[in-house]
């Protein structure tokens, strides 16, 4: 299904939190359980990236970013730690992620809302916490499956 989605993140370390809000068209399959999002990002119109985020019930989350950050799989577990791969314009790394909450709200012909809570490490040492807020809608028009 065509959807209209929503990415509003807060993160960082406390004293110097970072606010993000994307809007973007995408598309939305759910499966059950599991939902999967494809939806572009860009930082400027050099730096656009297609991003898809899978997320199975209020366990676990997928994100894989493919164009200029190729590479990038975030894996975002409720009560475990994961070393991923984030590819970033100057190079890659491998940080920690720590999944705190994950909270699936999706109705397949009505979209929902998704929220993720997870701590970053790099080196093993604690680089900032992220909130991020993922509403989904159906596009206007978009037919329903």
């Amino acid at each position: 299904m065509e959807v209209l989605i929503s990415v509003k993140s807060v993160g960082g370390l406390a004293a110097s939190d970072d606010k993000i809000e994307i809007i973007s068209s995408g598309s939305m399959d759910v499966e059950g359980d599991l939902v999967t999002l494809t939806y572009q990002e860009s930082a400027d119109e050099d730096m656009v990236f297609t991003t898809t985020l899978t997320v199975d019930g209020n366990d676990r989350a997928q994100l894989t970013r493919s164009g200029p950050f190729a590479g990038t799989r975030m894996t975002i577990e409720k009560g475990r730690r994961h070393l991923c791969h984030y590819q970033t314009p100057y190079g890659s790394m491998m940080i920690g992620v720590f999944g705190e909450k994950i909270r699936s709200r999706i109705s397949e012909n009505d979209g929902g809302q998704i929220d993720l809570c997870y701590t970053l490490d790099v080196n093993s040492e604690f680089h900032g916490r992220n909130e991020v807020s993922i509403s989904v809608k159906p596009r206007p028009g978009a037919v329903l499956s």
